[in-house]
Formats: C-alpha cells, structure tokens, sequence
C-alpha cells in the first residue's frame, strides 16, 4: 500500500514540474513592428523647426513597453524622451513632438524601442541634422 502511495505521489510531483517547465517557455518569436512617417532618416531641420515624430508600433500578441528617444551625437545628451503608457495594446499611434533650443549645428539620433511580453525587441535608429 505503501509502495503505491509512493508511486501515485511520485508521478503526481513530475506532473506539476513538467506542467511548470512547460509553462515557462516563450510562446511568441515575433517582435513588433515599428513603422515612421515623419521625420525621415538624415532628414534636414533649420534653427528653430520642430521635430514632429509619427508612426504606428503593433504587436502580434500584446505591446509591453515603448520608448522614443532623441539624443544629441556630439554630447549623449538626451534631451527628449518620451515613453507612453502601451502595456497590453495590439498597437499604438506615435503622435508628439519636440521643439529644439539649439542654436548651432548639430546632429541628433532618433532611437525607438518597442518591446513586447516575451521580450522580443524592435528598434528602429535614425539620424537627424540641424542646420545653421
């Protein structure tokens, strides 16, 4: 009797660990896609334009962070950075802006990151000039 319970436990406890492995596996490969309507990459601003950012992120599951980042390449400094609330959306619309101050020339990076549930990464990089 005692042998049975043994083996009737024994197979219970490996069915609730291969249940628990088994659940702990990603499910979803796909990573998001980001797409950009304005600015375009190596687009060209003047002193006193302002940056309008636009576009669309979605997920095939669920979106679960996104960031949008401008930073100037000849300091690191970033002066802009913009990151909305986007957890559990199929998708989102990029709509804002950012007005620079800089009265020099000077080249600014475009970074957005868009990341989903099972930390599949998106990134999409473009490089911005100002003028004088």
């Amino acid at each position: 009797m005692k042998a049975k319970l043994n083996i009737v436990l024994s197979i219970f406890i490996l069915t609730i660990i291969s249940i628990s492995i088994i659940s702990c596996k990603k499910t979803d490969d796909e990573k998001p896609v980001i797409t950009l309507s304005t600015p375009v990459s190596e687009q060209d601003y003047a002193i006193g334009d302002t940056i309008f950012i636009s576009g669309h992120v979605s997920d095939n599951e669920a979106l679960h962070e996104l960031e949008i980042r401008l930073t100037k390449e000849e300091t690191g400094e970033t002066p802009f950075t913009f990151t909305p609330t986007v957890h559990d959306l199929a998708s989102y619309h990029i709509d804002t802006f950012y007005i620079p101050s800089d009265t020099v020339h000077i080249h600014y990076h475009l970074k957005i990151e868009a990341w989903d549930h099972d930390n599949n990464e998106a990134e999409l990089e473009y490089t911005l000039h100002w003028n004088d």
